[in-house]
């Protein structure tokens, strides 16, 4: 399964690969039949972060980058963030949206459960509640393997020269 990456808009590169990386720590189990994640610039319908798609195209996840951006944008958190801080942000946001997801099609499509129901409320909110337990304890674990990452010393320079 891989990154559709269908946006038109250019992004700053960290952001493609952080997603790369948090994909990575979503388990190959739990991304079995998907045909793929799509990312785009916005939603069509102006109002998701996100969405889990089931239709007659296949199983897919559409990511949409702008939102995110906006979210950050207005969060007074990142108000005189550095860029690196600011993208690193979108990066997690990315992240926790592509592991809400994943959570959804865990749930709806590799372990079935209740199927969700405009007559059944309660049946959706336990769905969205359980993806989103998903994504915390994914997130969790994509932020601990990025802090490992950076406090592991840089490997020293190769020498061009040969020890006695």
């Amino acid at each position: 399964m891989h990154i559709h990456w269908e946006a038109t808009e250019f992004y700053d590169e960290a952001i493609s690969i952080g997603l790369r990386a948090a994909l990575a720590h979503a388990p190959r189990e739990h991304r079995l039949r998907l045909a793929g994640i799509y990312v785009y610039d916005t939603d069509p319908k102006g109002e998701r972060l996100g969405v889990y798609i089931r239709d007659h195209l296949g199983i897919r996840i559409e990511l949409y980058v702008q939102p995110h951006l906006d979210l950050i944008a207005r969060s007074p958190h990142y108000a005189s963030a550095s860029e690196a801080t600011v993208l690193r942000g979108v990066v997690l946001q990315l992240a926790h949206t592509l592991f809400h997801e994943v959570g959804h099609h865990v749930t709806l499509t590799l372990n079935p459960r209740k199927k969700p129901s405009k007559k059944r409320a309660a049946v959706t909110k336990t769905l969205e509640t359980w993806a989103e337990q998903y994504a915390t304890k994914r997130l969790e674990k994509f932020v601990q393997s990025l802090q490992t990452a950076s406090a592991t010393p840089p490997s020293p320079p190769p020498h061009d020269y040969e020890f006695p």
